[in-house]
């Protein structure tokens, strides 16, 4: 997943909660920012898609997500 988000507090954490919410095992995530904008890249597996794009869209200060290789 890519996930583009204001960069603030706990953003990383809210994004991590709602992956292992929805039975995701993250294996690698990265994390990079320019100014108030932050780019967070998860390599993930074994979770419900369609209710983590949903979950993570509706934490605040979310801008986009976008889900590479979903639905194969």
């Amino acid at each position: 997943m890519v996930v583009i988000h204001n960069n603030m507090p706990n953003m990383i954490g809210q994004i991590s909660t709602c992956l292992a919410d929805t039975g995701f095992n993250i294996i690698d995530l990265l994390s990079k920012c320019k100014d108030q904008v932050a780019v967070t890249l998860v390599d993930a597996e074994n979770g419900d898609e369609e209710e983590a794009i949903e979950k993570i869209n509706n934490i605040e200060g979310i801008l986009s997500i976008n889900c590479l290789g979903c639905g194969n």
